[in-house]
C-alpha cells in the first residue's frame, strides 16, 4: 500500500462488523426484553385495576342489596350472561337494580346500574376468562343466593384468578 492511499484494510472492516453485529444482538435482545416486560406490567396493572373496581363497587352493592338474584334478566344487554343482579336503593332512595355481567368472547365483566329502564353499564374488569358466584351462610357454606349474607364472586383472568366477597346488612 502506498502512503497516498487511504482506507480501511480488510481485516479492520471484519474485525469493524463483528463488533456491529455483537452490539446489535445486545441490543435486540434488551429490546425484546423490555417489550416482554412491559406487557407483563400492563397485565398486572389491569388485573390489579379490576381488582380495586370489583372491591369499591362489588361489597357496597351487595351491602346495599335487599337479595342476591340469579335467575331474573334485568337489564342485561344480548350477548351477556348474567351473574346476579342486586335489588337495592340508591343513594337518592329510588329502587335500583345492580347486575353483574360476563361477556366471554369480549373477556369483559360489567356492572350494570338499573333504574327503571335506564342502564348505565360500567366496565368493571378486562381481561376475564370466567366468573363464579358463590352463596354463603354466615358460616361460610354455599347456600342459597336469596337469604345468603355473603355474596363471593370469583373473577379468572388470563394472569390468575381473586375472589371478592360482599356481606349483606341484616
Amino acid at each position: 500500500m502506498r502512503r497516498g492511499d487511504s482506507g480501511f484494510t480488510l481485516a479492520e472492516l471484519l474485525v469493524s462488523i463483528t463488533i456491529i453485529g455483537v452490539v446489535m444482538g445486545v441490543m435486540g435482545q434488551a429490546i425484546r426484553m423490555g417489550y416482554s416486560t412491559f406487557s407483563q406490567t400492563d397485565q398486572m396493572l389491569r388485573d390489579s385495576h379490576g381488582k380495586q373496581m370489583l372491591a369499591a363497587y362489588f361489597t357496597r352493592d351487595v351491602q346495599d342489596a335487599t337479595t342476591a338474584d340469579t335467575t331474573s334478566g334485568t337489564c342485561v344487554p344480548v350477548g351477556e350472561t348474567k351473574i346476579v343482579a342486586l335489588p337495592g336503593i340508591d343513594i337518592s332512595g329510588a329502587a335500583q337494580v345492580v347486575v353483574y355481567s360476563f361477556d366471554g368472547p369480549g373477556q369483559t365483566l360489567y356492572r350494570h346500574a338499573c333504574t327503571g329502564a335506564v342502564d348505565d353499564p360500567y366496565i368493571v374488569a378486562r381481561s376475564v376468562t370466567s366468573v363464579t358466584l358463590t352463596c354463603l351462610s354466615a358460616t361460610y357454606t354455599a347456600g342459597p343466593c336469596n337469604s345468603a349474607p355473603v355474596v363471593r364472586l370469583t373473577v379468572a383472568t388470563t394472569s390468575g384468578s381473586f375472589d371478592e366477597d360482599g356481606r349483606r346488612r341484616s
